[in-house]
C-alpha cells in the first residue's frame, strides 16, 4: 500500500477496464479476491490528498502539477460507474475515498457556470466548446453518483449529488426529477462565495450570474501553453474576472473566433503583437516566485488578492535541468477584487514594466457582438451602436451583455467596436503549423466590443480602481449614470502598495488585502498582521466581531527533484492578528492562542491549504 499513488490518467483510462477484467476471471473465488484488492486500492488512492496529483482538500483536481479540470473530467466520467457497480455490496468504495472523490466531483459544478468552467482553469483548451472545457458530459455520472448512496452507506441516494443534478439537468429529465422530488430532495441553490486555494481561484455568485476570479503563484501555474495548443495563453490568470450568465461562455460573449488573446477580462497585461505574445518554448506552465495569491470569504461575500510578477519563475512541467523562466517585459502588479453582493470592486497598484515599446493595460471586457449594432452604453456618448467605433474618454461603460463598469480612479476608458483578426489557439505563428485537433482555420475573425485602461509605456507605479455591476437589467443599463451616482454602499479606504482596503457599508464589513505586513499599521480595529494576509472584519449589530482571515501562502515543501520544485501539499502557517480593544473568543470558536496587552487583543491562527479561518469575538467588559 505504500506504493499506491493516485493518478488521474489511471482513473480516466484504466480503472473501469480493470473492473471489467476482474469479471473475466474464471472462478468466483478469484473474482472475490481481486475485487477486494481492487476496492481497497481505489479506496486508498481516492482518499489521498497529499500526493503529487489527485484530489486536493478544496476539491480541485490536480494533474501536471496543477488544478486541471480538462484532465479531471475523464476521471469524473469513468469513476462514478465504478461507484455505482460496487455500491450496496461488500466491495463498495470505503467512506474516506468516497467522500474525497465526491467533494471533487461536486466541486466541478461549483467552479462551472452553468456547465463551463471558464478560461482561467482551461489549461491548454481555452474557449473551446467541446468536452475539454465544460461538464456537459457528466449528466449520467451525476446520476450514477447519486444512486451510489452517500459516503457512509446509510442512504441509497446521495441527496447532495441529486440536488446538484436537479439544478444542472432537472429540466431535461422529468423521470429522475420525480424520483428525487419523491425523496424530498430539492434543487441545489447556488449563491455566495467559494474559494479554491489550490487553483488560486475564487467564484462569486449573485442572482443567476457568476464571476470567476483567477490568479497564480509559485505553487499554482498561470496556464498551460502546449506545443500545439493555447499558443497565446500567457494572460488568462493575470487577476482575471470572467463574468458568466446562465448561458456560460458563449451566452456571455466569450468565443474563440476573432478573440484577442491579449484581452482576457480583468487581466493586467503588456499588450503585444501575437507573434511576440507566443512564447518560444514548446511547453510552458509559468510559476512566479510569489506566494501571495488567494482569497477569504465571509458569508456570501469574499476578497481575492494576488501579487502578479512575470519577471522570474519556474516552468512547472519543463525539464528539471532547464526550468527557470521569465518574461522580458518584467510585468508586476498588486491586484485585488472585493466581492460584495451585486458588485465587484477591482483595485490595482504598483503596476510596472520595463517594456518601452508596448503599453501596459488592464482589461475591462472583451465581448463578441452577435450583430455589429448590438448596443452598449458609454459615458458622454449614451447608447452606442456604431461599428466600427472607438473612444478614449469616459468614466463608465456598459458592455453589450449588460455588465456595467465605473472607473473610480483617474484613468479614462479606452473602448472599441471592430472586426478582430486573430489566430486559433492551436496554430503557431512561429512554426506555421496547425494542430489537427483544432478542426478549423488557423486564422479567425469576429466582431467584438472591448474596453481597457491604459497605463502607458514602462509604467513605474501604475494604478486603477473600478467597480463592476454584472448583468444589469435593461432599465439599469439605460439609467447606469444614476445608479452609480446613488451607490453609497461601499468605500475604498486605502489603495497603495502596502494594502488595499474596502468597506461594504451595507453589511458593515471591511475587507483587507495586506501585501506588506511589516509596513501595515491599521487605523481601525485591525492594527497589525504578522504576515501578508487577506482579512474580512464584520461588525455585528450586537457589537460582536466576525473575522475571516487567511495567510494565503500554501507553503508546499521544497523538492528540487520535482519539475515544479515542490511536493504538492500544503503545510500549516501561522497568522497573528492584533486588534484594537480587548476581545474574547465566543464559545465554540477555536484559535491557537489569544492574549491581551495594552488595550489590544493578539490572536494566533493556524492556516493550512489556503483556507480562511473564521472566528467570532465578544468585547470584554
Amino acid at each position: 500500500e505504500e506504493n499506491f499513488h493516485v493518478n488521474i490518467d489511471y482513473l480516466n483510462t484504466q480503472a473501469y477496464y480493470h473492473l471489467m477484467v476482474i469479471f473475466l476471471s474464471e472462478t468466483k473465488e478469484k473474482q472475490v479476491a481481486l475485487l477486494k484488492a481492487y476496492s481497497n486500492y481505489l479506496s486508498i488512492i481516492l482518499a489521498q490528498q497529499d500526493e503529487e496529483w489527485g484530489f486536493k482538500p478544496d476539491g480541485t483536481a490536480w494533474h501536471h502539477n496543477g488544478h486541471y479540470p480538462a484532465y479531471g473530467i475523464g476521471a469524473f466520467q469513468k469513476v462514478p460507474s465504478i461507484f455505482h457497480i460496487l455500491s450496496g455490496t461488500g466491495f463498495r468504495i470505503e467512506e474516506a475515498g468516497h467522500r474525497n472523490f465526491k467533494k471533487a466531483f461536486l466541486t466541478t459544478a461549483e467552479y462551472s457556470q452553468l456547465y463551463d468552467w471558464g478560461f482561467g482553469n482551461a489549461g491548454r483548451h481555452p474557449l473551446e466548446s467541446l468536452g475539454a472545457n465544460n461538464i456537459r458530459s457528466l449528466q449520467e455520472p451525476f446520476l450514477q453518483m447519486a444512486f451510489s448512496g452517500n459516503p457512509d452507506g446509510s442512504s441509497k441516494i446521495d441527496n447532495e449529488v441529486a440536488a446538484t443534478y436537479l439544478r444542472l439537468w432537472g429540466n431535461q429529465d422529468s423521470l429522475n426529477r420525480k424520483k428525487f422530488t419523491k425523496a424530498a430532495i430539492q434543487e441545489q441553490q447556488m449563491s455566495g462565495y467559494r474559494t479554491l486555494p489550490y487553483g488560486a481561484t475564487a467564484i462569486h455568485r449573485h442572482n443567476d450570474w457568476a464571476a470567476i476570479i483567477k490568479g497564480y503563484s509559485k505553487y499554482v501555474w498561470s496556464s498551460e501553453i502546449y506545443s500545439a495548443s493555447n499558443r497565446y495563453g500567457r494572460y488568462p490568470a493575470n487577476g482575471t474576472v470572467e463574468l458568466l450568465n446562465e448561458g456560460g461562455e458563449e451566452g456571455s460573449g466569450i468565443v474563440q473566433e476573432g478573440w484577442d488573446w491579449n484581452r482576457y477580462p480583468g487581466a493586467t497585461i503588456v499588450y503585444l503583437p501575437l507573434e511576440e505574445l507566443e512564447t518560444e518554448k514548446s511547453l510552458l506552465m509559468f510559476l512566479s516566485e510569489e506566494s501571495f495569491a488567494g482569497a477569504t470569504r465571509l458569508g456570501d461575500n469574499g476578497v481575492f488578492g494576488m501579487i502578479l510578477d512575470e519577471s522570474k519563475g519556474l516552468n512547472a512541467d519543463g525539464l528539471v535541468s532547464d526550468r527557470s523562466v521569465g518574461f522580458p517585459e518584467k510585468l508586476r502588479a498588486k491586484k485585488s477584487v472585493f466581492s460584495f453582493g451585486d458588485k465587484l470592486i477591482c483595485i490595482g497598484t504598483d503596476i510596472s514594466s520595463v517594456d518601452e515599446k508596448n503599453s501596459v493595460q488592464t482589461n475591462l471586457f472583451q465581448t463578441f457582438l452577435k450583430n455589429p449594432r448590438m448596443p452598449m452604453y458609454l459615458d458622454g456618448q449614451g447608447v452606442v451602436e456604431g461599428f466600427p467605433f472607438s473612444s478614449d474618454s469616459g468614466k463608465w461603460i456598459v458592455d453589450p451583455y449588460g455588465n456595467g463598469y465605473h472607473i473610480l480612479s483617474e484613468n479614462p476608458i479606452h473602448a472599441q467596436r471592430k472586426e478582430q483578426d486573430s489566430y486559433h489557439n492551436k496554430y503557431s505563428i512561429r512554426t506555421g503549423k496547425m494542430n489537427p485537433k483544432g478542426k478549423g482555420a488557423k486564422k479567425t475573425k469576429g466582431n467584438f466590443a472591448t474596453a481597457w485602461i491604459d497605463h502607458g509605456l514602462a509604467p513605474k507605479n501604475g494604478a486603477y480602481q473600478y467597480v463592476i455591476y454584472p448583468f444589469l437589467n435593461e432599465e439599469e443599463q439605460k439609467s447606469f449614470p444614476k445608479k452609480i451616482k446613488k451607490d453609497a454602499s461601499f468605500k475604498v479606504v486605502r489603495a497603495d502598495g502596502i494594502a488595499h482596503i474596502v468597506s461594504d457599508l451595507e453589511s458593515d464589513t471591511r475587507g483587507y488585502v495586506i501585501f506588506e505586513s511589516e509596513d501595515f499599521s491599521g487605523a481601525d480595529i485591525l492594527k497589525r498582521v504578522s504576515d501578508p494576509s487577506i482579512v474580512m472584519v464584520k461588525t455585528q449589530k450586537t457589537g460582536n466581531l466576525t473575522i475571516s482571515a487567511v495567510q494565503p501562502d500554501l507553503d508546499f515543501p521544497k523538492n528540487e527533484k520535482k519539475k515544479n520544485g515542490f511536493d504538492n501539499y500544503s503545510q500549516p502557517v501561522e497568522l497573528i492578528l492584533t486588534l484594537k480593544g480587548k476581545w474574547e473568543v465566543k464559545e465554540g470558536a477555536e484559535v491557537q492562542s489569544l492574549k491581551h496587552a495594552d488595550s489590544e487583543t493578539i490572536i494566533s491562527l493556524e492556516c493550512q491549504h489556503g483556507f480562511s479561518e473564521e472566528i467570532e469575538l465578544v468585547k470584554t467588559k
